[in-house]
């Protein structure tokens, strides 16, 4: 995996939940979207 695109978040109280949600969920849809068509439907059926 490459690894230039990786950030790293403490987990240490300082950030709102609200922001460490944005970041998860944005996260998420980037490796949705580079899944195939395929994939992505039977994940999102899930």
């Amino acid at each position: 995996m490459n690894k230039v695109h990786w950030n790293t978040v403490r987990m240490d109280g300082r950030l709102p939940d609200s922001l460490l949600q944005e970041l998860i969920d944005h996260s998420y849809e980037l490796v949705l979207k580079s899944l195939p068509k395929k994939v992505q439907a039977e994940i999102r059926r899930q």
